[in-house]
């Protein structure tokens, strides 16, 4: 009877410290803390439309302006974007996080570079959000100012490319531009902007 007792309570014991653990983010025997980084910042979410990103020499880079309205001081570690696919591109995409120089992406200063995705991997028409991991946090981002998300498409292909959808009336005053090797921006909207998610920790 002893024994039976003594089973239950170390029985009890152990399924309280699972508990514990999983609410406390821990990993039971590996001793590394799990993080998760499902914290929505920010989004514009809406439009059907979408613009070009790869297909053309002058469409290499594609920056959408934000003005960030998340928590302050607080490192982006995930940014969804929605993409679908022309053709059958192979190539990787990198998305990054640049800072501003009088309301053009601002090439010098990159505050946060996302793991490649490749894009063969990306959806079809009508396309899907897709996610951008950043292994290493962006730099913190201060409230009210302004950064962009720039797309880089490595090369161009006219028959193999993604495309960014967005949203032709955007009330912030967002804008958006493209280039080829980031020596002159070239405005395409002043005041669209492409759907992104921005999440933290």
């Amino acid at each position: 009877m002893k024994d039976l007792i003594r089973t239950i309570i170390c029985f009890v014991f152990l399924l309280t410290v699972i508990a514990f653990s999983a609410n406390a983010g821990l990993i039971i025997g590996s001793g590394i803390s799990s993080s998760s980084c499902d914290t929505l910042q920010q989004s514009d979410t809406t439009g059907a439309s979408f613009y070009q990103v790869g297909n053309a020499a002058g469409t290499i880079y594609m920056a959408s302006k934000i003005v960030w309205n998340g928590t302050n001081s607080t490192q982006v570690c995930l940014a969804k974007i929605f993409l679908k696919k022309t053709g059958s591109p192979t190539r990787n995409y990198t998305l990054y996080i640049y800072g501003d120089n009088s309301n053009e992406p601002d090439e010098t200063n990159v505050l946060g570079t996302a793991d490649v995705v490749a894009s063969s991997s990306v959806a079809a028409d009508p396309g899907a959000l897709v996610d951008f991991n950043f292994s290493t946090p962006s730099s913190a981002l201060s409230n009210g100012t302004t950064y962009w998300l720039v797309l880089y498409a490595g090369s161009a292909d006219a028959s193999h490319y993604l495309e960014w959808r967005y949203d032709g009336d955007c009330a912030n005053g967002e804008r958006i531009y493209d280039d080829e090797d980031q020596a002159s921006w070239n405005l395409r909207s002043s005041s669209a902007c492409l759907q992104n998610e921005m999440y933290t920790e």
